[in-house]
């Protein structure tokens, strides 16, 4: 499978772990880091679709690495799209209120797309998104 890499601007060295693989160290990033890191770069991860299936797979999360994380990256509009992401599987991994609360502070005026493509969407008020009108069927499963 062809494979691209791409640097990553900004300060990128928290949530990377060292593995053990074929006798090498590899830096590989948490689960709270790669849950964050998809959502910020959609294309690279297979779009929405496939971002949300596979993060499903994802046992538990750690509330307070993902709230250090967002704090590190420091973008309103992703704070948004991770607080609709921890909301949509709150009745997975859960959502404490305090975290949700901590998110929501750092949140923008404006209303943001969750998928880098403009299509019809319909509109999440307590994250400020506009949630793709194809992920109907999605968000139903769920």
């Amino acid at each position: 499978q062809d494979m691209e890499y791409r640097a990553v601007k900004g300060n990128t060295s928290f949530g990377i772990e060292t593995i053990l693989r074929e006798g090498l160290n590899v830096p590989v990033t948490d689960r709270e880091r790669t849950l964050i890191d998809g959502m910020n770069g959609l294309k690279y991860v297979g779009g929405l679709e496939e971002y949300f299936k596979s993060v499903e797979l994802f046992p538990s999360i750690n509330f307070d690495r993902i709230i250090e994380y967002l704090a590190g990256f420091n973008k309103k509009i992703l704070c948004a799209k991770i607080g609709f992401l921890l909301s949509y599987f709150e009745k997975r991994w859960g959502f404490p209120d305090n975290h949700k609360k901590e998110i929501k502070a750092h949140l923008g005026a404006r209303i943001n797309y969750l998928s880098d493509e403009r299509e019809e969407a319909i509109l999440n008020k307590e994250w400020g998104l506009m949630i793709p009108v194809r992920l109907k069927s999605l968000l139903e499963e769920y």
